[in-house]
Order: structure tokens, then sequence, then C-alpha cells
């Protein structure tokens, strides 16, 4: 199977400082190692997001209710070098060409923001002024509560308390994928 290397939530936040600056990517994914029948570790070593690759063989244990845990050998379609990646580094289909709604499925994406007429709002509700254009990191679409079928992302500005990430809901409509 073809397919590509994928960044989870976990990896843009373990890898990107945003103390400071918004990330821009590119992201890129650690590959492990294997140091069991099905049990792999994270290596120092990266591969960049989005890279197009053939599985060559898989090492996966079912955890139940369809979830399965392991590691993937594939091989870069360009370069031929085999690696391992993380099962959940791996997707099917360039999920970033998508609607926000399905990528969101997949993985996370950077955004950038374009007004609608349903405001931006955070956790309680309360409006967030935001100005057009501004980028964001959404990683899903909210199924319940306040907040069901918009997407949640971070949003990496100077706030009143100080720079940093604040979970604010989009009206889908409002988001376009960037990366």
């Amino acid at each position: 199977m073809t397919g590509f290397v994928a960044a989870s939530s976990s990896n843009v936040m373990d890898i990107s400082d945003f103390s400071s600056k918004f990330p821009t990517g590119p992201w890129n994914v650690p590959t492990v190692k294997q140091i069991g029948d099905i049990q792999f570790e994270e290596t120092k070593t990266y591969v960049p997001h989005k890279n197009k690759v053939k599985v060559i063989k898989q090492f996966l244990h079912h955890e139940g209710f369809s979830n399965y845990k392991g590691g993937l050998l594939v091989q870069d379609v360009k370069t031929k070098k085999q690696f391992y990646i993380d099962v959940y580094n791996f997707v099917t289909f360039p999920y970033w060409d998508a609607s926000i709604e399905v990528a969101l499925k997949q993985g996370p994406v950077i955004a950038t923001y374009t007004p609608t007429s349903v405001n931006p709002a955070d956790r309680d509700g309360d409006w967030v002024d935001l100005k057009p254009g501004t980028e964001v990191i959404a990683d899903s679409v909210e199924n319940t509560g306040r907040h069901s079928g918009k997407v949640r992302a971070d949003v990496y500005k100077q706030w009143s308390q100080g720079y940093g990430g604040v979970d604010v809901y989009f009206d889908p409509a409002s988001l376009k994928i960037k990366y």
C-alpha cells in the first residue's frame, strides 16, 4: 500500500517551540526502532510530514475497537530509503488536500482564518476577536456540547495573560487549510 507519513497532534506539539513564534512548517515525524515483536520506540531521526511512502511490512497488535498499535516498515517512494514509523503516523491519502472536516479525522493542519457570520469563540462561548489571515493549528471537529460541529484550533498570539496557545472554536467554513 502506498500512503503518506503524517504528523499527529502530539508530534506537532512535541517538536515545535511555540513560546515565541507560530510554527509554519515543515513538520517532521520521528522514526521508530523495533525493540520487540510489536514494540517500537521513537528515535532521534526524523522524516518529513507529507512524505510519500510504500508500506513494506507491518508489525501490528490489535488493541480492540478497531485500534491497532505498532509500527510499519516503509520505503520512501523517491529515495527508496527504508525506515520504521509508528502506525499512527501513516495515512492512505493526502488529507491536507481535503475539506477541513475530512482532514481533521486524519491529523492536524495549519489553517488560515477568514471571518464568516459565525464568530470564533473560546471554551466558554465568548467571542474571540481575530484578524483575518490569522493562522491556527486545527486538530479536531467537536462532536458534542456547546461547540458541536465547530473546529477546535490552537491560536497562538499575545493574549491578555501573555503569549501562548488558546483553544478557539471556529465555523469550519471560516478556515482554509494552508499546510
